[in-house]
């Protein structure tokens, strides 16, 4: 069996019950209901992906990275938090995955991409007084670099900084009451982000 293809198996076997745990922990589904969702959803997607053209190998982990983006975004659109078991399980799984790029790139935009949101963290506590990102969104960020590379993962995070942005105004137009209660959730739009760019690297790999 091919490396990458095994490598897909065991890491649907290891995830589901992850995202089934966080499930639980995060949102409140019971811990059933969340491995019988979480084993669905990846199988339908698997089977849409491979008939879109993609590998098997390739369709599993961009299932499980997808799946895992998901939860995050709905997470941090609950609770304004992004869980670290996530923010590892998509790391791990963008890092083995078949269209991950050489380490040498992964570790330079994840200091690159990390860096720039806490620079912009610690930036906006100096001129406020107050953290504008969580750490949590410095860490998806550094996932993303690691994903991506530099130049990609700075892309994606301007496009995830306009998602939210929008998104915030959509709310603040329709609830302006409820939207200034507290800050738009930017880990939506980076999980957001990440998803799209997981799918297009799958399809871009070789």
């Amino acid at each position: 069996m091919p490396f990458h293809l095994a490598a897909a198996l065991l890491a649907s076997l290891g995830a589901a019950p992850l995202l089934a745990l966080s499930a639980r922990r995060e949102l409140g589904l019971a811990f059933p209901l969340g491995l019988g969702l979480a084993a669905g959803i990846l199988a339908m997607a698997v089977f849409i992906l491979t008939r879109a053209g993609l590998e098997l190998s390739s369709a599993g982990f961009a299932a499980l990275s997808c799946l895992t983006c998901a939860l995050i975004a709905e997470t941090d659109r609950r609770h304004y938090l992004i869980p670290d078991l996530l923010v590892a399980l998509l790391l791990a799984l963008s890092v083995l995955a078949p269209y991950a790029p050489d380490w040498r790139t992964q570790l330079l935009g994840a200091a690159a991409s990390g860096g720039l949101l806490l620079a912009v963290r610690q930036g906006f506590y100096l001129l406020r007084g107050a953290h504008g990102l969580g750490l949590g969104d410095v860490k998806l960020a550094a996932v993303i670099g690691a994903m991506l590379g530099p130049r990609d993962a700075f892309m994606a995070i301007a496009v995830a900084a306009i998602v939210t942005a929008v998104l915030f105004r959509s709310v603040s137009a329709s609830a302006p009451q409820a939207a200034g209660a507290r800050a738009a959730p930017f880990g939506l739009g980076l999980a957001a982000a990440a998803a799209v760019s997981i799918l297009i690297r799958a399809w871009g790999s070789p």
